[in-house]
């Protein structure tokens, strides 16, 4: 096992926000999101997609920084 740092991972924390003042939630059966749009499945069977306005997403101080080795070995950091 190579146990020098060869790969540094990022994670940010980021939200996307949905407007659904304007939907009765009551008759929503299903929720789903996927690329940034969510899905609302209506118990009549029709389905409602609202766009999230969100940000680009803050990259300046990453939430964790994870290491690893060329085999995506988990390490811990080097002092």
């Amino acid at each position: 096992m190579n146990s020098k740092i060869t790969k540094i991972v990022a994670d940010y924390s980021d939200h996307i926000e949905f407007d659904v003042s304007n939907i009765d939630m009551s008759q929503v059966c299903e929720t789903w999101i996927k690329w940034g749009t969510l899905y609302l499945r209506m118990k009549d069977g029709s389905t409602i997609s609202i766009e999230g306005n969100g940000s680009q997403g803050d990259y300046k101080w990453p939430t964790e920084e994870h290491f690893y080795d060329d085999d995506y070995n988990h390490l811990e950091e080097e002092e």
